[in-house]
């Protein structure tokens, strides 16, 4: 069963709330009273990119005592803003010792280097793909899971864009199939949203949320978020 940190995925839907540094400290112990399991820290979305400015954030999300996915994320695959690859590796290796786990895309330049010095330092490598204009083939699903697992992913993530009910039921039809491939599935879009909440129960180890602004299109606000999942999942706390 693959963790991040003390938190066991798969047993039961585990909230991901997306933070950034204008996030207030009040609001991030809330929803971690309400059930929050994860922090992703969305560094590429922090106000300045000054490694020591960044660190000093993270370190203060540490506070909170929940563990943490870093995010960098690259402009083209849905990140804030242009960072030269070089300057997200640096990023990625300095906080990499203070959070427990790393997304990185399935083709950025430095995947390789990410993923290896996540396992060098004990941390999950989760491998990203984002499609923000429509949603593969079942075909070209299975491929991206192929080839980020022979990447070294210990958790596949897979966000695309649904423009019909058939989008959405293909990326459910392959988290169902590949559930054993740790996979977390996202279906993007306003009209997708039923995703965050059902996608778990065929397989999807994390549903993202947010407290202020959303990160990805398509998100439910945390309040929302967790009184469906209640609804829908008895073990669900």
């Amino acid at each position: 069963m693959v963790k991040i940190k003390d938190v066991k995925l798969g047993v039961v839907p585990r909230v991901v709330v997306s933070v950034d540094d204008t996030t207030p400290a009040p609001s991030i112990r809330r929803v971690k009273e309400k059930g929050a399991d994860i922090l992703e820290a969305r560094i590429d979305r922090f106000k300045k990119m000054d490694i020591e400015y960044v660190v000093q954030k993270v370190n203060m999300l540490k506070r909170h005592k929940m563990p943490i996915i870093a995010t960098v994320r690259s402009r083209k695959e849905g990140g804030a803003r242009n960072i030269l690859e070089g300057e997200r590796l640096k990023l990625f290796e300095r906080v990499m010792p203070l959070v427990d786990a790393v997304d990185i895309e399935l083709y950025s330049n430095i995947l390789c280097q990410v993923i290896s010095r996540a396992h060098r330092d004990g941390k999950a490598g989760i491998i990203s793909f984002h499609n923000f204009r429509d949603t593969p083939t079942h075909r070209g699903l299975e491929e991206i899971i192929e080839t980020a697992m022979d990447k070294k992913a210990d958790i596949v993530k897979i966000a695309t864009f649904a423009r019909e009910p058939a989008d959405l039921l293909r990326l459910m039809e392959i988290t169902l199939k590949h559930k054993d491939k740790n996979l977390i599935a996202i279906s993007l879009g306003n009209n997708s949203a039923i995703s965050r909440v059902f996608f778990p129960f065929f397989g999807s180890l994390l549903t993202y949320t947010y407290i202020n602004a959303p990160s990805g299109p398509g998100q439910i606000p945390f309040n929302t978020l967790i009184n469906e999942l209640r609804l829908y999942y008895p073990k669900f706390k």
